[in-house]
Formats: C-alpha cells, structure tokens, sequence
C-alpha cells in the first residue's frame, strides 16, 4: 500500500514540475488521492 502512495506522490510531483501547478493544489491532489486509498 504504501508503495501505491509513494508513486502517486511522485506523479503528482512530476505533474507539478510539468504544468506549474501550485503546491497548496498539489497537496489538496495528494491528500484526496490518500483518503481514496485508505
């Protein structure tokens, strides 16, 4: 499990450096993305 949410951390890193997304939207992205996995 904990491997699913380390790739989708670095995805959403990846993202970020990609499209200049914010950092507060990429840590709202990540935490939703942890309730879905929970």
């Amino acid at each position: 499990m904990m491997l699913i949410k380390d790739l989708i951390k670095s995805d959403l890193n990846m993202l970020s450096r990609e499209t200049k997304i914010s950092y507060q939207r990429l840590q709202r992205l990540q935490n939703l993305a942890m309730q879905i996995l929970e």
